[in-house]
């Protein structure tokens, strides 16, 4: 399960830099072709962690720090992705970068010593459904509000606005 993390922190990191070297360069401002395919392969290897760490202990594993920072830098990858490859609006170079940056820091801190490693179900009175769906969709919601944040203060910082 560590490994599965490592490696969507690995590719985190490799889409960071494409974006990066895309968004730097001089000339044409263009999209790259590659770094929403890392971050989808990212948000799939740490779904695939969190459904491990389930199974594990028997509950949707979003009860610990662990376990909620990898879903949310999963959802935020997913966010990442589907703005990337939806066709309405224009994508800006700016906040995607921005947003995998986050969903990498997410990462570090979850594998940093502040964050507790070993997979705990909760106690009895909290295995509720409602639980798991309460966690859930503020973890989704909390990842589009980061989109947005820094969407924001890139908007804030150019000179167009």
């Amino acid at each position: 399960m560590r490994a599965l993390a490592t490696t969507a922190f690995v590719l985190l990191l490799a889409s960071a830099a494409i974006q990066a070297a895309f968004l730097l360069r001089r000339g044409p401002r263009r999209l790259d072709p590659a770094s929403h395919w890392a971050e989808l392969g990212a948000a799939l290897a740490l779904l695939a962690a969190a459904v491990a760490r389930s199974i594990e202990i028997g509950f949707p594993a979003l009860t610990g720090t662990y376990e909620s920072l990898v879903f949310y830098a999963a959802v935020l990858c997913l966010v990442c992705f589907a703005y990337r490859v939806q066709r309405r609006y224009p994508v800006l170079a700016g906040p995607r970068f921005g947003a995998t940056i986050a969903a990498a820091a997410l990462l570090a801190i979850a594998s940093s010593p502040l964050a507790p490693k070993e997979a705990l179900a909760p106690i009895p009175a909290l295995r509720s459904g409602w639980l798991a769906l309460h966690v859930s969709f503020t973890l989704v919601g909390e990842a589009f509000f980061v989109a947005a944040f820094v969407a924001a203060i890139c908007f804030l910082a150019s000179r167009d606005g």
